[in-house]
């Protein structure tokens, strides 16, 4: 019986977070070209970087939901996770296949706002949770200033 349970909470946790990393990915399939023609700021980093780092944060997430699915939580705070994960989603449509930067800032301000209320509601509940999103929440207010530092996201399409 301990076993189904944990079985369930690792597809409860894991699933949202690797179906957000699918549907991401396949909005990026073309994400090499679209970076390397717009104009980034000198800190930007090489385009090989994002997928182990995005990898990484993935696993956080769905670690972060297995615990999660492990506590009673208000529906609320798993409303919240959903929608951060859906704009995560949705942000890669937003910047690579539309090529749209007023379109994947709205995106990725929501996002933020967002993942910065399930954090503050995961911290109350449980703090490892919330800890595990930390350094995507990190990652997000990075990749929002990039975002709004790139240059020529229109007419690269």
């Amino acid at each position: 019986m301990a076993k189904k349970k944990t079985f369930r909470r690792l597809l409860t946790g894991f699933t949202p977070a690797v179906a957000a990393g699918a549907i991401g990915a396949a909005a990026s399939a073309n994400a090499q070209d679209v970076y390397d023609d717009i104009d980034k700021p000198d800190w930007a980093p090489p385009a090989e970087v994002f997928g182990p780092v995005w990898s990484g944060l993935y696993a956080l997430i769905g670690y972060s939901g297995f615990r999660m699915a492990s506590r009673k939580l208000p529906k609320r705070v798993w409303v919240l996770h959903w929608l951060q994960l859906g704009l995560n989603a949705s942000w890669s449509w937003a910047f690579f296949q539309y090529r749209s930067k007023p379109a994947s800032l709205a995106v990725i301000g929501a996002l933020n706002v967002v993942l910065t209320t399930e954090l503050i509601a995961l911290w109350r509940r449980d703090r490892k949770a919330a800890l595990a999103l930390m350094p995507y929440s990190a990652w997000v207010a990075f990749a929002t200033a990039l975002n709004l530092s790139v240059e020529g996201l229109e007419s690269a399409g």
